[in-house]
């Protein structure tokens, strides 16, 4: 197809940002969560124990029951914001996004 329309993605995996400096993927999407919400969770789901206490937020769901729920506030990522989002949060270095053998290709901004 030409022109390639813009493919998307998200959870900011590393293979997804390295398409986006190759020029394969033009956005992806993170969900930024806490280490403690993550771990309390795990901890609580193997004890047994409800995730009330755990998950800050609730939902409804399609019965109408409410249930606990950790609610992420998406962060959308592109080329030019991989720096100052997924490098300076740690989700990331700029070696394991662009290892030597391919920083030369990595023209773009970002």
């Amino acid at each position: 197809m030409t022109p390639l329309p813009h493919v998307t993605g998200q959870d900011a995996e590393l293979a997804a940002v390295r398409r986006m400096v190759g020029g394969d993927q033009y956005i992806t999407v993170r969900k930024p969560f806490g280490a403690e919400a993550a771990v309390g969770g795990a901890v609580a789901a193997d004890r047994g124990r409800r995730l009330d206490g755990v998950a800050g937020g609730r939902v409804k769901t399609r019965s109408g029951a409410e249930v606990a729920a950790v609610l992420l506030t998406p962060v959308t990522v592109v080329l030019a914001t991989v720096k100052n989002t997924l490098v300076k949060d740690g989700v990331s270095t700029r070696e394991r996004i662009c290892p030597r053998h391919s920083r030369a290709t990595a023209t773009r901004p970002g």
